[in-house]
């Protein structure tokens, strides 16, 4: 709406665009883009729409910073807000209210002298353009309520993912700005809503930290070295971060923050503050990119590299056909780790042609699962570092970046690193990092590594003693014997507990120091250097000139970051499996519940130039288990070859045919048949089902008890972190299986996969039956897999191309159906499968479930929103807001949120349930 507007007045449109992003996400905002430094006047709070709290002030420092253009799109902007939440279509424009609050918020500025004339032509143009705001307006209201991806210069609706250019008003990119804004929004939202109640049950005020005490496990968002913040009596306030954490507590250094309210006793909330450098990054080269980096300085040698690897990039993606390169001539190249086997041919030809690229070429490549890729993208790196190239690995996880780091950490002549924080990096990546990239003569850095380990060593010895303590705490204090509980024991214990944690802090800090010394050393004579993509562009490695960047898991990353990611370099190589996981865009609502096609970085360069080249021989599972995907997802474009997979079995000694877990472990592909529905926990905000987690913690101590198992040996995975939660709170702690989301276990293999479902309505069945994400879960095992799902609600509630419809009839054809009530084999007769429309009705009908009227209730938080409890309070005739603050928490506590203002709002779940009914 704004950018018709712009176009009408004649204002450019990254004007528009920049204005836009400072009123809408001044959260996002930071001098780390440096051509969004803005000086926020004082009286401005950092959260949406700030401008209507200070408009004065607000339009005057847009005048005064941005000129005078900027300051009469800030004005409409400013005059417009609400309009469109407001605005029905095929009504008068826009109403008389509105006109009057319009009119109203003009008056307001018209008393500031020093902008009489940016106010005067905003005037005039919202007074005599009734019909280019109207249809502006219904356009916007159009495209939001149906969910249409469009540009957000021109409004262009796209069919799938924004294309290189807008094919309306051929803008760069048209339409990514806004849905990286969107991003932002629902991230900085969900990441509130999934704050953890809790109490200060230890403050250490001459240490800075305060260990807070939860009555559930910290949810997997608060881990060593994340930052989080806290709400108290309705304030937000950044914390510090996490040092360490138990079952039931969280171990929080505030040492960087200053003096906090902070006491013991006092009840908090915390919430992940972790920074958003990413959508800044992304805003940032998105604006630059339109406007020919004109923002830059040019003269920073920082800049000018980017500058010159981002136009080389647009010409090469603006050209009609893909470079053509000439592969080099190596017939025989040998895996890093000290030439153990050839590469295959389809192997050598991805490196060759790596080797053969020239600045500004692109290369991309298709690396199914156990194909190699990781051993490829290593050796390509290692080939380029001896021809004297400077490179960059790089990918959107830390595991992904690991796993080729690590492969190059052997005896190599190159010099490789490691970046990023030292809590995320795995501990292979770490001794690389500190004990080879260092000049170890030195006798400053050989006092380093001596501390390093050091460090290293106590606080492994003083978390295990914190948490032994913490056990023998609660053993004294059991009911069960009154003598212990009345000796003063417990003091002692607390008292050394207390004297291990401010120690404890005191290393960390000590710890994390150091770290970045060494990666402040060691990034300026890296040959080759591993970072995820974000950390990529920040401190050191912003000003790295490298030669070459490989992406790796590029079929994850949205086009934008991967663009990004791509800029830090001259030549281009491009890995991923367009089968596999997709970008998580929350704010994109598609039929199939899965991004567009063409949202990640890999399918947009694939549906711009085809891709270069496949990686075709499978080496890790066993043919029953490879032989599903290569059939079912990969129209057998990946070969099998004969590894020999050992199949594991049950020990001679314990084979009973009596025993129904054998029958279903004695099979190399197996389905096990529940019947319990899926449950719903809020604390965990996704689906469980408690029934399915019961058999994955039978099976996993079936094969490590019984078996003999190393559980480094298995995996278990499933779509959802409810179910992950509560199979991790079931398994025996002795048991220190992985259990985790599909998305976190992307990357990795095991012995042994089990894989549960979870779902039994259509909504969730349709998301764990997702053919990439069904895809990757397969494809991890190297020896077994087992999925567990409600077979009969898999057959009534997924429709016709749901993948695991197709499993169920795989394992049918292999007599591995197990129904785990009956322990008996089965053969289902799957129903016929529903339409995809029948989704949408069928999540319709679970409106009905809440009461008419608190859906009446709910829909008055929508209209009204941004509202209070005394405004809901006489809206409902309630005595007092605190009767609504009690309705609310206990009625509708899913379905609204508080905002920075502490305003209550609602959920987009609300919305969806109250649109569902009008």
């Amino acid at each position: 709406m704004h950018a018709q507007c712009g176009r009408k007045l004649g204002i450019a449109p990254e004007i528009i665009r920049t204005v836009d992003l400072l009123i809408d996400a001044p959260y996002v905002v930071s001098r780390t883009a440096p051509q969004l430094q803005f000086e926020f006047p004082p009286s401005a709070r950092r959260t949406q729409d700030w401008i209507t709290e200070c408009p004065r002030a607000g339009i005057t420092a847009f005048a005064e910073q941005l000129g005078r253009n900027a300051a009469v799109a800030a004005i409409v902007h400013y005059a417009l807000v609400g309009a469109q939440r407001e605005f029905t279509p095929g009504s008068r424009f826009l109403g008389s209210a509105i006109t009057s609050q319009i009119q109203d918020r003009l008056e307001t500025l018209e008393v500031v002298s020093e902008i009489e004339e940016p106010v005067a032509t905003a005037r005039n143009f919202l007074e005599n353009n009734h019909t280019v705001i109207r249809e502006a307006l219904e356009r916007a209201v159009t495209i939001e309520s149906e969910g249409q991806l469009s540009c957000d210069n021109c409004g262009y609706v796209f069919e799938s993912a924004p294309q290189l250019t807008c094919p309306d008003c051929d803008t760069l990119l048209g339409g990514w700005p806004q849905i990286v804004h969107e991003e932002a929004k629902r991230e900085r939202q969900d990441r509130y809503d999934q704050k953890l109640s809790g109490e200060i049950t230890e403050h250490n005020a001459e240490s800075q930290f305060v260990v807070i005490g939860t009555a559930h496990r910290p949810p997997d968002w608060i881990e060593d070295g994340s930052q989080v913040g806290y709400t108290v009596k309705d304030r937000r306030l950044l914390l510090g971060r996490v040092i360490n954490t138990t079952e039931s507590e969280v171990h929080v250094d505030y040492g960087d923050m200053g003096s906090l309210p902070l006491a013991e006793g006092l009840s908090v909330e915390l919430w992940s503050a972790e920074s958003h450098i990413t959508t800044i990054l992304q805003q940032s080269w998105l604006l630059e990119a339109r406007r020919g980096f004109t923002g830059y300085d040019t003269a920073s040698p920082d800049h000018k590299r980017l500058v010159q690897n981002s136009t080389q990039l647009l010409d090469t993606l603006h050209s009609d056909s893909p470079p053509q390169i000439t592969p080099t001539d190596h017939s025989h190249l040998t895996s890093v780790d000290r030439d153990t086997f050839p590469l295959n041919e389809s192997q050598r030809d991805v490196v060759n042609h790596v080797l053969g690229m020239q600045p500004g070429d692109l290369y991309t490549v298709v690396g199914p699962p156990g194909t190699g890729k990781t051993e490829v993208i290593a050796k390509a790196a290692q080939e380029l570092a001896n021809a004297g190239e400077r490179v960059l690995v790089t990918s959107h996880t830390n595991i992904a970046v690991d796993n080729v780091i690590e492969k190059l950490a052997g005896d190599n002549p190159q010099r490789v690193v490691r970046v990023g924080r030292p809590e995320k990096v795995s501990t292979k990546a770490k001794e690389l990092m500190l004990d080879k990239v260092i000049d170890s003569d030195t006798a400053s850095v050989s006092d380093l590594l001596q501390r390093v380990d050091e460090l290293k060593a106590q606080i492994s010895e003083h978390q295990e003693r914190i948490n032994a303590l913490e056990e023998h705490k609660q053993y004294l204090t059991n009911d069960v014997d009154h003598r212990l509980q009345e000796s003063n024991r417990v003091g002692e214990i607390d008292a050394e507990i207390a004297a291990e944690r401010e120690e404890l802090t005191t290393l960390q800090r000590e710890l994390r120091d150091k770290w970045e010394e060494s990666e402040a050393t060691s990034v300026k004579q890296a040959d080759i250097t591993g970072a995820t993509l974000v950390r990529s562009q920040l401190g050191g490695l912003a000003r790295v000139d490298f030669d070459t960047v490989i992406i790796d898991e590029a079929s994850q990353i949205s086009t934008p970051m991967g663009l990004l990611a791509m800029a830090t370099a001259k030549k281009w190589v491009v890995v991923g499996d367009h089968n596999q996981l997709l970008p998580v865009l929350k704010s994109i609502n598609t039929d199939s519940g899965r991004p567009p096609a063409g949202a990640s970085i890999f399918n947009f360069l694939r549906d711009r130039f085809g891709e270069d080249a496949w990686l075709r021989t499978h080496y890790r599972s066993a043919q029953p288990i490879i032989g599903f995907a290569r059939e079912h997802v990969y129209d057998s474009n990946i070969e099998i070859a004969n590894t020999g997979t050992e199949a594991i079995t049950t020990p001679s000694h314990l084979r009973s045919d009596d025993l129904f877990v054998d029958q279903i472990l004695d099979e190399p592909v197996s389905m096990v048949a529940t019947s319990a529905e899926q449950g719903w926990r809020k604390r965990y905000g996704s689906p469980f089902n408690k029934q399915e987690a019961q058999v994955c913690v039978q099976l996993v101590t079936r094969l490590v008890q019984d078996y003999g198992l190393d559980p480094d040996q298995i995996g278990v995975i499933t779509p959802y972190r409810g179910q992950r939660n509560v199979i991790r709170d079931e398994l025996d702690t002795e048991y220190t299986v992985d259990v985790e989301t599909v998305d976190g276990f992307q990357g990795r293999e095991r012995d042994i996969i089990i894989y549960s479902v979870v779902g039994t309505d259509p909504g969730s069945l349709q998301f764990a039956g997702d053919r990439n994400r069904f895809n990757v879960a397969a494809t991890r095992p190297k020896s077994k897999l087992i999925v567990i799902g409600n077979v009969d609600r898999i057959g009534s509630k997924t429709t016709r191309d749901n993948i695991l419809r197709s499993f169920i009839a795989y394992a049918d054809s292999n007599d591995a159906i197990f129904d785990w009530d009956s322990e008996t084999t089965v053969s289902p007769d799957l129903p016929t499968p529903i339409t995809a429309g029948a989704i949408d009705d069928e999540s319709a009908d679970e409106t009905s479930e809440l009461p008419e009227k608190d859906l009446g209730r709910l829909s008055d938080i929508v209209t009204m929103q941004p509202t209070s409890n005394g405004e809901l309070a006489s809206r409902w005739n309630l005595d007092s807001g605190k009767d609504v603050h009690r309705y609310l928490t206990s009625t509708l506590d899913e379905y609204f949120y508080r905002d920075d203002s502490v305003r209550i709002r609602a959920t987009p779940e609300a919305e969806r349930l109250v649109n569902s009914q009008t």
